[in-house]
């Protein structure tokens, strides 16, 4: 899967168009996650990965 190929959607809705959860999914194909309550909370996971990346790159720089 390449990067851009992740998708995300805010809030889900019910066919009635009622929001039924609040939050931003992400979508990785058929398969979605929701990876937050809010935005807020969706940019400290945003620092999380980046923070992650480095971590690979200082520990594991053949990955």
């Amino acid at each position: 899967m390449k990067p851009k190929d992740i998708m995300f959607s805010v809030n889900e809705y019910d066919r009635d168009g009622d929001c039924t959860d609040k939050g931003v999914f992400l979508h990785f194909g058929e398969t979605k996650v929701k990876a937050a309550d809010g935005i807020k909370e969706f940019a400290e996971i945003v620092r999380h990965f980046e923070a992650m990346v480095e971590e690979i790159e200082t520990n594991y720089a053949d990955a």
